[in-house]
C-alpha cells in the first residue's frame, strides 16, 4: 500500500470514528476504462478529491498528498470551487494535521452560520434562519388554535 493510500484510509476511518453518525465519508478512486467501442470513460472528473463527505451537515472534500506529491492544477481548481460554494476543502499530508484543520474549518463554518442567523434576525425581527422544524410545527399549531 502506498503512503498516500495509507493516509487516505487512516483519515477516513479516524473521521468516521471521531464523528460517528454525524459524518459520512467515501473514498473516491478516479479510474479510466475503455468502453467496448473504445471510448475512454473516467469515474470522476479531473481534480476530484480522494475523500468526499459530510460532517454536521457541511460538505467536505479532502485531497491526500504524501511524500513529494503536489497538487495538480485541476485539484487546486476543484478545491477552490468547493470553498467558493460554501464547502470545506482540505489538503492532508498526515492524519493529525488534517483532523486539526477539519476542526478549525468546521468551527469557522459554525461561527459564520451564527453570524448569518444574527444578521437574518436583525433584518427580519425574528429568530431568522435558526428556527428548527419542531419550532415551526409548534408555532403553526399555536396559530391554528387561536380564534
Amino acid at each position: 500500500m502506498s503512503a498516500s493510500n495509507a493516509v487516505t484510509n487512516a483519515l477516513r476511518l479516524t473521521i468516521q470514528d471521531r464523528y460517528q453518525d454525524r459524518a459520512r465519508f467515501y473514498r473516491i478512486n478516479v479510474i479510466t476504462a475503455n468502453t467496448p467501442g473504445g471510448r475512454a470513460v473516467t469515474s470522476a472528473p479531473p481534480g476530484f478529491p480522494d475523500l468526499v463527505g459530510c460532517v454536521d451537515g457541511r460538505y467536505v472534500e479532502i485531497e491526500v498528498k504524501a511524500g513529494r506529491d503536489r497538487l495538480t492544477a485541476d485539484q487546486i481548481s476543484h478545491l477552490a470551487a468547493t470553498e467558493r460554494a460554501g464547502g470545506i476543502a482540505i489538503v492532508a499530508k498526515e492524519v493529525g494535521a488534517a483532523l486539526a484543520e477539519l476542526e478549525r474549518k468546521l468551527a469557522m463554518a459554525r461561527c459564520g452560520d451564527e453570524q448569518e442567523a444574527a444578521r437574518d434576525a436583525a433584518v427580519t425581527g425574528d429568530r431568522g434562519a435558526r428556527i428548527g422544524v419542531q419550532d415551526w410545527i409548534h408555532e403553526e399549531a399555536v396559530l391554528r388554535t387561536r380564534p
